[in-house]
């Protein structure tokens, strides 16, 4: 029985039986078999119980990651997309389908639920990313829309500086959610030397670059703090995992860059969108006939666009979580309750 309802279930006995009834529980133990895993979310998290489930049920003593991955997730379709008009498609498809579809079955409300949450996601960050079915609004009626905060098009150095902000605060998350069940184990020497050491690493590695490229200019002390940190660091890497210390060290580089692929797909949507849009103007351009087909290029182009755009963003966003993110701290394989 789920912990939460042991005392209305020895209750229900008592009174059904007209208190002959005894009632004995215990926790499980290390010495019992795997027990069975019940999600304990609110309503409005469960359908994203889905995304983890499709990689593995949490096991009976681990972290439930759904309320992490939930709002991570939306937030990277929504950057990825990042076109305020496909962003309502989506919202009003998924509402269509949520009230058409929504009560067939489970998987199927939960997955039209995360429609619609990813097309709102989609639709606001589209607006500040100045995203409306490419640049519509600029090339056909000569307006800015407004709420513009960064273009990826226009600005690609800052939204992969953003890319790589929001990488290593996931990576770390991951680290600290893994640091927290180590040591609630009792897995000390293994918090230490594989969450731990990044802790070292990471202000020291960051310090020198900064440093480096003449970003920071740092006092003496907190420079030799940080060559200290970053030997220290490293010689722990080696000294647990030997030799393939080093790989430890380039994977997690390669986990870091692998979050640019948030500014390369919303690079490749506003830069498809975009590109539709000027063959569309050049072929009605050349004689009023071709309008029909200029009109056909753009409902068609659009339209091939939103869907393996959409598809890309919900790949990518979650091959983040179950590459990059799960990689940290996450096993899985619970049996369901």
């Amino acid at each position: 029985v789920p912990a939460g309802e042991i005392a209305g279930m020895e209750q229900r006995l008592l009174r059904e039986s007209d208190g002959n009834a005894f009632v004995d529980t215990r926790t499980p133990g290390e010495e019992d078999p795997e027990p069975p895993t019940e999600y304990q979310n609110p309503a409005w998290l469960k359908p994203f119980e889905l995304l983890t489930t499709t990689f593995a049920r949490p096991h009976y003593d681990e972290i439930d990651p759904t309320p992490f991955i939930a709002p991570i997730f939306v937030l990277f379709f929504g950057l990825m997309l990042g076109d305020a008009g496909y962003g309502l498609i989506l919202t009003f498809a998924g509402l269509f389908l949520y009230h058409r579809l929504g009560r067939s079955s489970r998987s199927m409300h939960d997955m039209t639920y995360i429609l619609v949450i990813i097309g709102i996601s989609a639709t606001f960050l589209g607006i500040i990313q100045g995203g409306w079915f490419g640049d519509i609004p600029q090339r056909f009626f000569g307006a800015t829309p407004p709420f513009i905060i960064i273009e990826p098009l226009k600005d690609p150095i800052t939204f992969f500086q953003f890319s790589l902000i929001l990488g290593i605060f996931h990576i770390n998350l991951g680290l600290c959610l893994a640091l927290y069940q180590n040591l609630k184990k009792g897995l000390n020497r293994t918090a230490l030397f594989e969450q731990g050491v990044w802790f070292i690493l990471q202000p020291s590695a960051g310090i020198l670059l900064a440093g480096f490229f003449g970003w920071v200019d740092f006092p003496p002390f907190v420079v030799y703090a940080a060559y200290a940190g970053a030997i220290v660091g490293a010689l722990m890497i080696f000294y647990y995992r030997g030799p393939m210390g080093f790989f430890g060290l380039t994977g997690f580089l390669g986990d870091w860059l692998s979050y640019v692929r948030i500014l390369a797909l919303a690079l490749a949507t506003g830069g498809i969108a975009m590109t539709i849009n000027i063959l569309a103007e050049l072929i009605a351009g050349i004689h009023p006939i071709m309008i029909v087909p200029a009109a056909f290029i753009f409902l068609g182009g659009h339209t091939f666009n939103i869907i393996i755009q959409s598809l890309g963003g919900v790949i990518h966003a979650i091959r983040l979580q179950y590459i990059e993110f799960f990689g940290k701290f996450y096993t899985g394989g619970g049996k369901p309750f």
